[in-house]
């Protein structure tokens, strides 16, 4: 348990910095370029952010829990891995160019080019981190990521000293994205004494064969319900409005790092509690309603200051984001949940429905923002960002019987206030003891 708990800080401290050097990034950057030009650079990483399943392959939790299960096949499993990824790099690259030529209004060509093609392979060679998250061993890797990630901050703040400049920026985004990458290709040589490199192996390329379409195309689902809106707002309504809303959006997604600390840092402890039916549901049990209502206390926070933060944060340009803010912040609540929920079905062996409720969040999603864009522009996408993540976090798992389970168990969530017993059990645990 104690291994665990340290575990948990060093993830901790990894999302927590890197979420304020976002912001504090996110921040000068939504003041110095303002709506339109802010809009344009968050329509550039929307996209590659978009393209990101091709270049991860599907196969980040999967990993984790291949290790977990034969941790002596680990150096074979990550280099087979590796060269799926770097496969998915090139589709990404490709898919990417593809769109950047079709987007007319795109300035900085060279710059935008750049940011896909090292965004896509630099996050292809973030494999080291699935060994990294299994051996509980984050101290391998937290130190060196938390450097580049200030030193990128460092270098984009930088820039906007200087005259605007958004090829520039994209330079700086595109690098960050690459030596995140390779440095956990070095650190891996270093900690564990061996070099990983794209390599095919029969037997995990027809493992994962079986396994990373769907991951890849659950992932693109994924990707499109939780970044099209950005995309059809500039198409659809102009680079200003998109800039309005990445503000919120960025206000609202900080909180979802939350979660991911969460069950990067549980779910070892979690997957121990499988060889009891009944410890493993009642492990799944109170991490649901943790992370439940711990979305549901910021939700509500945000409600009562969403006016003044805004304001306050970005500045009076973009106090039409207040009235966005406040709706897609309940978008979170999902957010958490499925963070539990997305873990769940590695654990159960049933990835193949990730693609149904991503790919059901995802048509909602277009569909709703289709009809709700041209009329209310970004409060419309925000509408349907917190609809479609309804969807896709929790009610598409109420049909499938095989997910039904969890999803009652998120239900039950819900009610926790209602259920006296568990309430006393969890002040009995966080009471002060002495």
């Amino acid at each position: 348990m104690r291994t665990y708990l340290k575990a948990g800080g060093w993830w901790a401290t990894d999302r927590v910095l890197n979420t304020i050097a976002s912001a504090l990034v996110q921040i000068a950057l939504a003041r110095k370029l303002g709506p339109e030009d802010f809009g344009i650079l968050s329509h550039a990483l929307a996209l590659v952010a978009l393209l990101l399943p091709l270049s991860r392959a599907g196969l980040s939790g999967q990993l984790v829990k291949n290790i977990l299960d034969d941790p002596k096949t680990e150096i074979d499993l990550l280099r087979s891995a590796l060269f799926w990824r770097v496969t998915g790099a090139f589709a990404a690259v490709l898919v990417g160019l593809l769109f950047l030529a079709e987007t007319t209004q795109t300035r900085s060509p060279l710059g935008f080019f750049a940011l896909i093609v090292l965004g896509a392979v630099g996050m292809a060679l973030q494999v080291g981190e699935s060994s990294v998250q299994a051996r509980s061993a984050p101290r391998e890797l937290v130190p060196t990521r938390l450097l580049i990630t200030v030193l990128a901050a460092m270098a984009k703040i930088l820039a906007l000293t200087q005259p605007i400049d958004l090829g520039l920026l994209a330079w700086i985004f595109g690098l960050e994205f690459f030596l995140q990458g390779l440095a956990q290709i070095l650190l891996h040589r270093y900690y564990r004494g061996t070099w990983l490199f794209p390599q095919f192996d029969s037997h995990w390329s027809r493992y994962f064969g079986t396994r990373a379409p769907w991951l890849v195309l659950s992932g693109l689902a994924e990707m499109v319900y939780l970044r099209i809106d950005i995309l059809m707002l500039r198409e659809l309504r102009g680079p200003v409005e998109a800039g309005i809303y990445s503000t919120a959006a960025r206000l609202s997604e900080g909180w979802y790092a939350v979660p991911q600390v969460v069950m990067v840092a549980v779910f070892p402890l979690l997957w121990q509690m499988r060889d009891s039916a009944e410890r493993w549901n009642r492990g799944v049990q109170a991490t649901a309603d943790a992370l439940l209502w711990s979305a549901i206390a910021v939700a509500i926070a945000i409600q009562v200051f969403a006016d003044h933060l805004v304001i306050f944060v970005f500045g009076q340009n973009y106090s039409g984001a207040a009235p966005i803010l406040t709706v897609h912040i309940w978008a979170g609540v999902f957010v958490f949940i499925r963070a539990l929920i997305s873990r769940w079905l590695i654990a159960e062996d049933l990835i193949t429905i990730s693609i149904w409720s991503h790919g059901a969040g995802a048509i909602t999603n277009v569909a709703l923002n289709l009809w709700l864009i041209p009329p209310y522009g970004a409060k419309g996408a925000a509408v349907a960002t917190l609809i479609s993540y309804g969807i896709a976090g929790w009610a598409a798992f109420l049909i499938p019987v095989n997910t039904r389970p969890v999803a009652l168990q998120v239900a039950r969530a819900i009610a926790l206030p209602l259920r006296r017993r568990e309430m006393r059990a969890y002040y009995e645990l966080l009471r002060p003891r002495g």
